[in-house]
């Protein structure tokens, strides 16, 4: 009798491990399917292997609402590490993002962005909104303190890519082979010690350039707290027209790009410089165009002269960067993106902004 007992236990335990990715895959898109902000989603896959700590999402999508965002993985491994989640009630891991795809749309420019903290101010409300307020209305750390503290040592993304394009353009411009790592994510305590967050991702655009971003972060600050470090070589302004297009209503032809920037974000504000240098750039586009848009870009390309740097081995010289966040609550990533754009914004500003 205590026989069967044990093996009928024995094959309870085999039948709940085989339905168990099933059972958690349920679960994990029942919460997906009802995100906050008009976002949804669905995994295709589970793998589990319970004794290692690894957890596997295969075919991971979300999407925003009106198609403006939407986000593909092929893969998303979490191996976690049972010590301190069951001596410290604490979650520790590690993630590895498998060629995640992210698409998004860019609204299209009513008239030229000028940089400084009018530009800030605007980009930031939009991406908020665009992002859907949350539904509570607290800011992002005081939700995260109330989940169960969680550490990840290290979040790897490999071959990553993004496609973006102006709301009614069919063009699409793409930032790919992003690899990138993040490390010393957590919601510990202020008073805990706490190391800030840094990364630093690479990519390419369109094979014309590449792109390194540096990042040192507080995620849970109250306020925007991070440094950033921004560098662009050898990037071809036209394979960026959807994005040139969003912020300042032009086509470009021909044109490279190299850009050195830094900026500190702190107390509310942020404060840095961009070093651009641009060549060769032309916005003369076809010629079936509306004539006041081929005015427009004729202006541009006057202006742009005021930027050129006709000796190549000259430096450009430095143009100073700074604003404040006019949302006291503005999200750490939301700032992030901001400061980015401002940092475009100003380099190319003397191309643009007289239109």
């Amino acid at each position: 009798m205590a026989r069967k007992t044990l093996y009928a236990a024995l094959a309870a335990l085999i039948l709940l491990r085989l339905a168990l990715p099933q059972i958690v895959k349920a679960q994990i898109n029942r919460k997906l399917s009802s995100l906050s902000g008009g976002y949804e989603g669905e995994v295709q896959g589970v793998h589990l292997g319970l004794l290692r700590g690894i957890v596997k999402l295969k075919g991971l999508h979300l999407r925003g609402k009106g198609e403006y965002l939407k986000l593909d993985m092929r893969e998303l491994a979490v191996d976690l590490d049972w010590g301190p989640l069951l001596s410290r009630r604490m979650l520790v891991a590690a993630l590895e993002l498998d060629r995640p795809s992210l698409r998004m749309k860019l609204k299209p420019a009513k008239k030229a962005v000028k940089a400084g903290e009018k530009a800030v101010a605007e980009k930031a409300k939009e991406l908020k909104a665009d992002q859907g307020e949350r539904q509570d209305g607290r800011p992002l750390p005081a939700m995260l303190e109330e989940l169960l503290p969680f550490r990840v040592d290290r979040l790897t993304i490999s071959e990553g890519e993004v496609f973006f394009r102006e709301a009614g353009d069919l063009a699409e411009a793409r930032v790919g082979g992003i690899n990138a790592t993040v490390e010393n994510l957590t919601n510990a305590p202020k008073q805990a010690p706490r190391p800030k967050a840094s990364g630093h991702a690479h990519m390419k655009v369109l094979g014309s350039g590449t792109v390194d971003i540096g990042l040192v972060l507080d995620p849970m600050a109250r306020q925007p707290d991070f440094r950033l470090t921004l560098r662009v070589d050898k990037l071809a302004l036209k394979d960026v027209n959807p994005l040139l297009r969003s912020e300042f209503g032009v086509d470009v032809e021909k044109g490279a790009f190299d850009l050195v920037a830094e900026a500190e974000a702190k107390d509310g504000g942020f404060k840095g410089y961009v070093k651009p240098f641009v060549t060769g750039l032309e916005l003369h586009g076809p010629e079936d165009k509306k004539p006041l848009k081929r005015l427009k870009e004729a202006v541009a390309g006057a202006a742009a002269k005021l930027l050129k740097n006709e000796d190549s081995r000259a430096v450009a010289a430095k143009a100073p960067i700074e604003g404040r966040f006019e949302d006291p609550e503005v999200g750490v990533w939301e700032a992030v993106v901001s400061v980015l754009r401002n940092a475009f914004v100003k380099a190319l500003g003397p191309s643009f902004d007289k239109l």
